[in-house]
């Protein structure tokens, strides 16, 4: 799914993670995006940072980095 600005949809880059994502920028170019994701898998907190290409029309994923904190309850 692409949002109407022709950016990928946030649900295409939340995959099994209950997140709450930040932003999906697309400075790269039409067919190139970035996207940050925070989730939450207690007691973990993760930030993805997820670099998309967009492939015969279908956005994917081709690169992940990501930042995790512990947080105790």
């Amino acid at each position: 799914m692409v949002q109407d600005d022709g950016k990928p949809a946030v649900g295409e880059v939340q995959g099994q993670c209950a997140g709450r994502p930040h932003r999906v920028d697309r400075p790269f170019g039409p067919d190139h995006a970035f996207a940050k994701v925070e989730c939450q898998l207690p007691p973990r907190y993760f930030t993805d940072y997820l670099t998309l290409l967009k492939v015969d029309g279908r956005w994917q994923v081709i690169a992940k980095a990501f930042h995790t904190v512990m947080k105790e309850g």
